[in-house]
């Protein structure tokens, strides 16, 4: 069962990649790239949060490529590191970071985080809810700065990628209690439910973020 579900969800994020990637090599290099997620993406945001126990800050993290450990859980690039020297940008920087130059992109992702809000908080790390409140902050700031038509056309040809799942499996594998109130059928179909409410969110931002370019020009 554990190797079917983790196998379920590892094709679904290559094939998502594998579309996004596709999909945004049709329309030219992307201006930016905006990241959210688990430890697969992380590039070092933990590493800026008071008292999160998911860190990669020591080695052998990093030591293959950079040389010093810089936050990824990996010793040395992540999958999103690939795709964005792929599309010609800049690996994008950890949200957190105050030096970071946002002008390419961002990494909102969280070693630890999960779809549900619970997974990894008892390390102190960032979920992908707030991870997305994160990104919107980000917008609407940009939105003030610039205007709304030029950050509109700037987003909307964005790449977005989202790596996040396996955290939530895991902990239900560990969790006798969640185990037992909750089949591995339910757990599934609230984990999709869970993608979807984060995807119509973030859609319905980008409605309101229309309606406010049309209102303004």
């Amino acid at each position: 069962m554990e190797f079917l579900m983790k196998r379920t969800v590892y094709c679904f994020v290559i094939c998502w990649f594998g579309i996004s990637i596709a999909a945004a090599a049709e329309n030219g290099h992307p201006p930016a790239l905006f990241v959210f997620g688990d430890s697969l993406a992380d590039a070092g945001n933990n590493n800026f949060i008071p008292k999160c126990s998911a860190r990669a800050d020591f080695p052998p993290y990093g030591m293959s490529f950079f040389g010093h450990p810089t936050g990824r859980f990996t010793n040395g690039r992540t999958a999103i590191d690939f795709i964005a020297t792929y599309m010609g940008l800049p690996f994008p920087s950890p949200y957190f970071d105050p030096q970071a130059n946002f002008s390419t992109g961002i990494n909102f992702a969280s070693g630890g985080s999960g779809l549900l809000d619970s997974t990894g908080q008892v390390s102190n790390i960032i979920s992908l809810s707030h991870q997305i409140w994160q990104f919107t902050h980000f917008a609407s700031t940009l939105v003030k700065k610039n205007g709304g038509i030029a950050v509109e056309s700037y987003l909307s040809k964005s790449l977005y990628c989202i790596s996040v799942g396996g955290n939530d499996i895991r902990n239900y594998m560990q969790n006798a209690t969640f185990q037992n109130t909750t089949t591995p059928h339910d757990l599934v179909a609230l984990l999709l439910n869970k993608y979807d409410q984060y995807l119509s969110v973030s859609f319905n931002f980008f409605l309101s973020f229309a309606h406010s370019f049309v209102c303004e020009h």
